[in-house]
């Protein structure tokens, strides 16, 4: 018997969930207590999660990266290229006997390993790897549409943690932009979030004018929020890096030749099944924990116990668990209270509520139209009579308000915009004096104040002053007048 390599299949990720079909069923039902007819569909989702999340490779990559492969497994790892003629990449000078090429046999004489151009030649995935440029935490990062800040960007990228230039440069080119404009469903070129975002940029010293690069202001470009969703074609094949196209179909381990009929065998103890099951297992066991925590809230609540005793409407069906009392002997019949979900549902969308009003900015006045009309049962009227307000006044109060709520002034700027012949960055930009940008702006301001938008709110929205907001609406009184008297000397002949 002499010493040999022998291949090693590595399963596919579909093929690993069919051979292992029972055995991930048992392992997830071996989480659950009770209600084990839940188990059968956790199993499906944690199968869907190995596929999906491409676990084979996952494991590979991690654990096996100091194996060997053949010629046709190297290339297969790197796409295609043919590793005989890239001399940057070493094949294992490691002799393997179950090659019989005369060229090969004489090396393995002299403890040396095939030549480069057979395919029995062995070669180590680790310098494959490091051809490749491989990153296994970039190369397996999934984009969550999350934000995340400038270093941990960096990093994703390819690039050292600090190097903001970089980050300059792609910004520069429109490749990635910072959170403040990506958080929004852009409107196009006069989009006014877009306007906003820039101008918060330059509230904090940052533009693609600046230098990057410059100690002073790298802690301000280290606190960027980017979207990790632009990171998508930067993952791989970035800068030549991560070039990995595939997992291999099998590795080389040792094993023996038979001299009679030169079958092959592997050595005892160099299978995989036991390292890949232990895998498998933690990714089954995290799955079923993050099940239990994503389930729907409410739908947890509807199997939970709320009154420690029995419903009197609930039969044995509606049974759910038994609790056990430390003072007592035996376990404790509990049934679930199906009436005490309308208090909690109540609660979550009165709190939902007064979170959508706090991030609103409305007045108390705004606040108390919406909570005593809108929410509860007064009239207009009652609630003019009680406060002691007239009835327009308190129309305009609501008006405001649900304005706020909707927060649409981007629909009437770009429609105000258009209307005078100017952009929308133009009309609420403090370096424009002249022109059609400041009728606009002043009608623009007008149209707010009269809808029940104080001049601070205003002022506030648009990042101005609130003298120069209070200049455009007096002015636009003035010029609503003035065009009243030119269309009434018109029609009089005057």
């Amino acid at each position: 018997m002499k010493p040999a390599y022998v291949s090693v299949v590595i399963p596919t990720n579909n093929s690993f969930t069919a051979q292992w079909y029972h055995w991930t069923h048992a392992k997830v039902s071996r989480n659950f207590k009770r209600d084990k007819e839940r188990a059968f569909e956790v199993a499906q989702n944690v199968r869907l999660r190995l596929i999906s999340k491409d676990f084979i490779g996952r494991w590979f990559f991690k654990h096996l990266s100091h194996e060997l492969v053949d010629k046709s497994q190297a290339e297969a790892i790197l796409g295609g290229v043919q590793v005989t003629f890239v001399g940057s990449i070493p094949h294992a000078e490691i002799p393997n006997f179950a090659c019989l090429n005369a060229s090969c046999v004489k090396r393995h004489k002299q403890k040396r390993g095939c030549v480069r151009s057979c395919q029995n030649s062995l070669w180590k995935v680790s310098d494959l790897l490091e051809f490749a440029k491989f990153d296994i935490d970039r190369f397996y990062y999934s984009p969550q549409n999350h934000t995340i800040d400038s270093n941990r960007f960096l990093s994703l990228l390819g690039y050292p943690e600090t190097q903001y230039s970089l980050l300059q440069s792609l910004y520069r080119q429109g490749r990635i932009l910072p959170a403040e404009f990506t958080e929004h469903a852009c409107v196009g070129e006069d989009c006014l979030e877009c306007v906003r975002g820039r101008a918060i940029l330059n509230t904090r010293g940052l533009s693609l004018a600046h230098d990057w690069s410059d100690p002073s202001i790298a802690k301000t470009v280290a606190k960027l929020r980017w979207n990790d969703s632009q990171l998508k074609p930067f993952l791989r094949e970035w800068h030549r890096m991560n070039m990995v196209k595939s997992t291999p179909s099998y590795i080389m381990r040792p094993g023996h030749v038979n001299e009679f009929d030169r079958s092959l065998t592997l050595s005892p103890n160099q299978g995989i099944d036991a390292g890949l099951l232990k895998y498998a297992e933690i990714i089954i066991n995290n799955e079923v924990r993050n099940n239990f925590k994503s389930m729907a809230r409410m739908d947890d609540m509807q199997l939970t116990v709320f009154n420690k005793g029995i419903s009197p409407e609930l039969s044995d069906s509606d049974q759910v668990s038994w609790e056990i009392d430390d003072s007592l002997e035996g376990k404790t019949r509990v049934f679930r209270d199906v009436f005490s979900m309308d208090k909690i549902a109540n609660f979550e969308h009165k709190h939902d509520l007064e979170r959508v009003m706090e991030v609103s900015n409305i007045s108390v006045d705004e606040m108390s139209v919406i909570i005593d009309i809108d929410l509860g049962d007064k009239s207009i009227r009652d609630f003019s009579d009680e406060f002691g307000k007239s009835i327009q006044k308190i129309h305009r109060i609501r008006k405001s308000a649900l304005r706020k709520l909707r927060g649409d002034d981007s629909t009437l700027a770009i429609r105000t915009a258009n209307m005078h012949g100017c952009s929308v960055s133009d009309m609420l930009s403090p370096k424009v004096f002249v022109g059609p940008a400041i009728i606009a702006r002043m009608v623009y301001f007008n149209a707010l104040h009269k809808s029940g938008i104080s001049i601070p709110e205003i002022a506030h929205r648009h990042m101005m002053t609130e003298n120069r907001v209070s200049s455009s609406i007096q002015r636009a009184a003035l010029y609503n007048r003035t065009s009243e008297a030119v269309q009434t000397g018109v029609q009089t002949g005057i």
